[in-house]
Parts: C-alpha cells; structure tokens; sequence
C-alpha cells in the first residue's frame, strides 16, 4: 500500500495541470514575438520576377507587373544594404536586451520585467510598420531588444514556477512558440504582401499582437496567482 500510494503521489506530482499550461503559454506569448520578429521582415522584401527593388519602387514593373502588392518596396526605396541593415538590427538589438535583461530580472521580478518588456515589442512595431525608413530602423532596434530580453525572462520565469520534475517540459514551450511564430509570419507573410497593398505594414503592426494578448491576460487571475 505504502508503494502504491507513493507511486500515486509521484505520478500525481508529476502531471502539469491545465492552469499551468495555461500560465506557461501566456508567458511564452513572448516566444512567440521572437519567433515572429526574428523573421518577418524577411516576408516583406518580395520583389517579383525581375529581383529589382529600384523597379517595384519606380513602378518600373508596371508592363509586366511582378512586384506583389504588399511588397515593402513598392513604398520605400531600400537598397540591399539598406534592407541588410534593418534586418540586422533586430540581432544588435537582442544583443543589447540578453545583456541588460538580467539587471530588471533582479530588481524587478521577472513577472514585471515580462510585463513591460511588451512596451518594446509595441512600440518596435508601429514603428516598423509606420512606412518611413528611419522608424523602420528605430522600430527594428526596439524589437530586437524585446527579442533579447525574451530570451533571458521566458525560460527562467517557466522553470521557476514549475516543479523539478516538469521543468524540461514547461522550458520546451520557449523553442515550440518561437518557431510556431515563425511558422505563423509565413502565413501572414505571404496572404498580406501578395494580396493587400501596403501589405507588409501590416505584417509589421501585427508583432503587437500576442503583446496585447499578454498584457491583458496577465494582469488578470493565472499570472497573479502563480507568480
């Protein structure tokens, strides 16, 4: 009985209850934004057959239109360099955020720098999506800094308000969001800058998102009780 009963209790202590999956998720929402920023610029630099941004721009194309509709191009005139700038950014910016994430982590608490950390990712994205070059660069920046931060808050907050047994599950969630959001900027990607003019704005604007969804399931009951 006595073997039964602990095995019972064992079993019992390492299922995860739908509350915590919940939790998780809602913390991995940040995931989620990585995923997505980290490459949804990439479904914005379409520029048609004839691989000339210059020509979408200048509307060069208009004989044999080739340019997708939505296609960041046909509203700002980046050069490759131009394009390899903004793209790197979000890597410069997710520098900077790993190295000074870990300073609020600590002073704050990780709920609240989880919490404020979306003002980045907001505020990178209606950047990005505003249609003029200098913010696109500011709002890249933001984002990658965002990025940085997730990296550092989402796996310590999982394994800390999960049980030692249900660690490597929980923790798992930060890799499977990012690359469901990267998944996600794919679709998005492909039905807003081949189908709606000024498509990619929109592709841009949508990283906010999963903040909002964050920020306000998070200040209700699951993120409260459990951390």
């Amino acid at each position: 009985m006595t073997v039964l009963a602990s095995s019972a209790a064992e079993e019992k202590e390492d299922s995860i209850s739908m509350k915590m999956w919940i939790v998780v998720s809602l913390i991995n929402m940040s995931s989620l934004m990585y995923g997505y920023v980290l490459v949804g610029f990439n479904a914005c630099l379409a520029m048609g057959s004839r691989g000339n941004s210059s020509a979408c721009y200048n509307g060069d194309d208009d004989w044999n239109p080739s340019c997708p509709e939505g296609s960041i191009y046909d509203d700002l005139n980046l050069s490759t360099a131009n394009a390899q700038v903004a793209t790197s950014l979000v890597a410069l910016g997710a520098w900077a955020g790993c190295l000074s994430g870990y300073t609020p982590l600590e002073t704050y608490g990780r709920k609240k720098t989880l919490l404020w950390n979306n003002a980045f990712f907001i505020a990178g994205a209606v950047a990005s999506a505003c249609g003029n070059e200098p913010l696109l660069y500011i709002g890249r920046l933001l984002s990658g800094f965002a990025v940085g931060v997730t990296s550092a808050v989402c796996p310590m907050m999982s394994a800390e308000i999960a049980l030692e047994s249900q660690r490597g599950r929980v923790t798992g969630l930060f890799p499977v969001f990012a690359r469901f959001g990267m998944f996600i900027t794919a679709l998005v990607g492909y039905g807003f800058v081949k189908n709606v003019s000024h498509g990619w704005q929109y592709v841009m604007g949508l990283s906010a998102l999963p903040a909002i969804i964050q920020l306000g399931k998070c200040r209700g009951l699951y993120c409260i009780v459990l951390y």
